[in-house]
């Protein structure tokens, strides 16, 4: 019955109830203060490090600084360079998204955790994942973040993009927006359950954050699709600019989304957690009047 009761709770955390398309009630839980407070820090110093990966890591070395939008930007508008620069960007952002990426998916677990406790009384003991385990989830993670690419690649050229020429900077635009937007979700939330498919049906296809980890993963992947999607809109208008040329300003437009949404989901969650704990509070006052 323990482990019946265990189960119920972990898929009423992270997927719909199956059986009749229902959501399952849900506690309100908020974040400790402790979590939230590190989450805050982590927003600021991961936008932080993307900035340096997107447009300062392409730059050659001894260049200096940027002086202007015009330099910040010319890595990627030099078309000798903007191969180079895309590879540097991917790969800087892969390393700043893995820490990120590790943050939520610990967040998720905890969030998880207290959901069982309180629907079952009382916290049960976890076991701690083994080496295979983590290195099982890494190599799915990695696997998700490729098939993922893959897929907005064919999205992209669905939506216009041309097929054969600048082949490869259309796939690399894809790689980036894989990285950005799908790496939390696949670190966080694994397809080899059935609550994770339906937690990744839930926020991709339905829109339906539920939790602070759910908001912390969907905001910055709504940010960075809609932003690279608005990034494609100078390019056919006739000014002639250099950094009109394919795929420089959807690459741009994917790091600003990634920062406004990362910033929007940072609010959200300081809003909920507000709104929460006066909830609480008017709750315990109501409980000492009677």
């Amino acid at each position: 019955m323990a482990k019946k009761r265990k189960s119920t709770a972990a898929d009423q955390a992270v997927a719909p109830a199956v059986r009749d398309g229902a959501s399952p009630p849900m506690p309100i839980l908020a974040p400790t203060t402790e979590t939230e407070d590190r989450y805050t820090r982590l927003i600021v110093g991961q936008s932080a490090f993307l900035f340096y990966t997107a447009f300062l890591l392409p730059r050659s070395r001894g260049a200096g600084l940027p002086s202007s939008l015009a330099n910040l930007i010319e890595p990627y508008v030099e078309p000798s360079r903007t191969l180079d620069s895309m590879i540097w960007s991917i790969a800087g952002c892969a390393v700043v998204q893995s820490a990120f990426s590790w943050f939520v998916a610990r967040w998720r677990t905890q969030e998880i955790q207290a959901l069982e406790a309180a629907q079952a009384g009382a916290r049960a003991p976890v076991k701690p994942s083994s080496v295979l385990q983590r290195l099982a989830r890494i190599i799915e993670s990695a696997a998700t973040i490729i098939v993922a690419s893959l897929v907005i690649h064919v999205i992209i050229f669905l939506l216009g993009a041309p097929l054969l020429r600048k082949l490869q900077y259309t796939y690399l635009l894809s790689l980036q927006i894989s990285v950005l937007a799908v790496s939390p979700l696949a670190a966080a939330v694994s397809l080899r359950t059935t609550a994770g498919r339906w937690t990744w049906i839930r926020l991709i296809s339905l829109f339906d954050p539920r939790t602070e980890t759910d908001i912390a993963i969907l905001a910055p992947m709504t940010g960075t699709v809609v932003g690279a999607w608005l990034g494609a809109i100078p390019i056919p208008l006739d000014w002639d600019r250099p950094w009109q040329s394919w795929p420089i300003t959807p690459l741009l437009g994917c790091f600003v989304g990634h920062f406004v949404g990362s910033f929007v989901g940072l609010a959200i969650c300081l809003v909920r957690r507000a709104v929460i704990d006066e909830a609480r509070e008017l709750q315990a006052q109501r409980a000492k009047a009677q």
